[in-house]
């Protein structure tokens, strides 16, 4: 997780990293580490929006560092949920933005140097949310985490229903 955390951080530039890093001396450190929400609203730190490709797959990549192959596969899918969302709500939630539902619209933060070994990360969004915490503080640990799906399922062709959340694939008829 530190050397996923380096590569992305290396991959900025000043100004991004101005929005994506908060250093263990900055004054906001500690409150903005502690920051936690599940509402559609600024989380803090660098959007998906405001990278370049190769940025987004290392921010991928250093998400992904702190889950198991079914949690990054879960975040994936809770992510691209945000556009059938979009037009369950009929494209009309705007929050007071330009476009309501935005998967480009999902934050992450550094905090602390990693030079110890010891840094954390934030990434989330709005609803459908992943919310995920992580620190190498004692090891790894993602806390405070929560995963929500909205919708919880979807149709997909064929009468099949995915459960992104769920742990099985329903077959229905008509």
């Amino acid at each position: 997780m530190v050397a996923a955390a380096r590569a992305w951080l290396a991959s900025l530039e000043p100004h991004q990293t101005a929005i994506a890093h908060i250093g263990p001396r900055d004054v906001l450190s500690a409150e903005e580490r502690l920051a936690w929400f599940y509402t559609p609203t600024d989380h803090g730190g660098l959007t998906f929006q405001d990278q370049r490709p190769v940025q987004q797959g290392l921010a991928v990549q250093l998400m992904g560092s702190g889950l198991s192959d079914a949690g990054h596969a879960a975040v994936s899918l809770v992510l691209g949920l945000e556009n059938v969302l979009d037009r369950v709500e009929g494209y009309a939630v705007t929050w007071g933005r330009e476009r309501g539902r935005d998967p480009q619209l999902f934050y992450l933060r550094v905090f602390g140097e990693g030079r110890s070994g010891h840094l954390g990360w934030r990434f989330g969004g709005s609803p459908p949310v992943p919310q995920l915490h992580a620190s190498t503080a004692t090891g790894l640990s993602l806390h405070p985490d929560f995963l929500g799906s909205d919708p919880a399922y979807v149709d997909l062709p064929g009468g099949a229903d995915l459960e992104v959340l769920g742990v099985t694939w329903r077959r229905h008829d008509g």
